[in-house]
């Protein structure tokens, strides 16, 4: 992950004119698909101990435990800072918790085992555990890939993006628009915007310059390309929209 992340703040060049951000984006996808095919494994696994119970050492477990809960906590508390800016540090930060919760519930196993004698708790807990760890990787998973089809964001507000353009003064219809994630922060937009009348060219700048404002101030938008024009192209897709 820390390496991704140093590949990714590598400018842009000949060959990756959009830079190298989407390695960030693979390497998330592949640890949290990872953390997936681990955690099926360690249910199969806790369901094959739960039918056949064999004896568990508790006070082995315990102690392992215990060292490996530490340790997680160290790279938990190290990385949590970074998790919220980065999906790929996030999928890291996640891998993390899932050890560190694995540790808590083992230490809990073993202590159950060495007081109560109840052997079957620490297949249940392994299950507990998978199941969180599946839910947390999943939603990284489709994040990622809904980057790496180039799809919008969730619950972006289209309608209000298309209200705001079109309420713009000079601008009669707003079609052919495509928004994207580059990577887990930056948004890229481009769109045609047809002009109601026709208009000198430092004009037309001047209501393309307003609109790409706009969009970078009201919806956060790094990354704006718009096309004027005057009876222009028919649009051909769904996303036509026309200032009453």
């Amino acid at each position: 992950s820390f390496l991704a992340l140093r590949i990714g703040n590598k400018k842009a060049d000949e060959r990756r004119t959009f830079g190298y951000k989407r390695i960030e984006i693979l390497t998330a996808l592949l640890n949290a698909s990872l953390l997936i095919a681990i955690s099926v494994f360690l249910i199969i696994e806790a369901i094959d101990r739960f039918i056949k119970p064999t004896p568990v050492e508790g006070g082995l477990m315990l102690v392992v435990a215990l060292i490996g809960l530490i340790a997680n906590l160290v790279g938990v508390m190290l990385l949590h800072p970074h998790s919220h800016g980065s999906i790929n540090i996030k999928a890291a930060w996640l891998h993390l918790i899932g050890d560190t919760v694995s540790s808590v519930a083992v230490v809990v196993g073993g202590i159950a085992i060495m007081w109560l004698n109840v052997i079957w708790i620490d297949p249940v807990i392994t299950i507990g555990v998978a199941l969180y760890l599946v839910k947390e990787s999943w939603n990284i998973v489709y994040e990622t890939t809904n980057i790496l089809m180039q799809g919008a964001p969730r619950d972006f507000p289209f309608d209000n993006l298309i209200r705001e353009a079109t309420s713009i003064e000079g601008i009669s219809d707003i079609h052919h628009i495509h928004l994207w994630n580059l990577d887990d922060q930056t948004l890229h937009f481009e769109a045609h915007i047809c002009l109601s009348q026709d208009m000198s060219l430092s004009e037309a700048d001047r209501i393309r310059g307003l609109l790409e404002g706009r969009l970078k101030e009201m919806f956060h938008i790094g990354h704006v390309t718009l096309q004027t024009e005057y009876h222009g192209c028919r649009p051909t897709n769904i996303q036509h929209h026309t200032n009453p």
